[in-house]
């Protein structure tokens, strides 16, 4: 693959990989702490039994990470489907003109 196209794979791998850690750091959070109003309140206030400080910092920038890679995939996805769609209409637009006028390859 050319090099847009490898920067392209690398940064959808580097967001989903963000997105998938961030999952799995809530999904063992949520296992050991279960899951209910006063565990996300205690969760958000840094306040669970033998949570550090560390972790906290680390679920905030993995959050912000997670969110940010999760809109440039959302935006690449739509991009991609537009991209898509407007091909794939243009190519029944023009093979419909084609056959009308007896125009076949």
């Amino acid at each position: 693959p050319m090099l847009g196209q490898r920067a392209h794979i690398v940064k959808k791998v580097v967001c989903w990989t963000g997105f998938l850690i961030m999952i799995l750091m809530e999904v063992i959070i949520h296992a050991r702490f279960g899951v209910g109003d006063v565990v996300f309140e205690r969760e958000e206030e840094c306040k669970l039994e033998g949570q550090r400080r560390a972790m906290c910092h680390a679920v905030e920038l993995m959050e912000v990470a997670c969110r940010s890679c999760l809109a440039v995939v959302m935006s690449n996805t739509l991009w991609d489907l537009a991209v898509t769609t407007a091909q794939h209409a243009t190519e029944h637009i023009t093979r419909s003109f084609i056959e009308v006028d007896g125009w076949r390859q």
